[in-house]
């Protein structure tokens, strides 16, 4: 035959230790709803450390022109120093690029590819 199964120990339990569900349900019934405005429970929570559950406004950013991606593959530093003359600069990649492409344009000479730049960045 199989193994004899140990108990749940609930025949070892004093019935004078047992819980009176009376009493739980006359104790519960004497609250009530609090009338506290919104701005109290607020003030309360804040005090007591709740962080609020509403969303936070977003802060409406203006779209970027910037929305065709570009990888490039470089020689190694050249990110980095791409990337520090922008932090020279005070601008991010895509200024320092277009920055990049005018000079080279100018400095070529390209006078009708310069023109068209131009018009696409207005």
């Amino acid at each position: 035959m199989g193994k004899e199964r140990t108990g749940l120990g609930i025949e070892e339990i004093d019935p004078e230790d047992t819980l009176d569900l009376e009493e739980v349900i006359s104790s519960s019934k004497g609250h009530s709803r609090s009338n506290a405005s919104e701005a109290e429970i607020k003030t309360a929570s804040e005090k007591a450390g709740f962080p609020s559950r509403q969303p936070r406004s977003k802060r409406v950013r203006p779209k970027s022109p910037y929305t065709v991606q570009s990888n490039l593959k470089t020689r190694a530093g050249v990110k980095e120093l791409f990337q520090e003359i922008g932090a020279r600069l005070e601008i991010f990649d895509q200024e320092t690029f277009e920055r990049a492409l005018v000079a080279l344009l100018e400095k070529e000479k390209m006078k009708d590819l310069e023109k068209e730049f131009r018009g696409l960045i207005k």
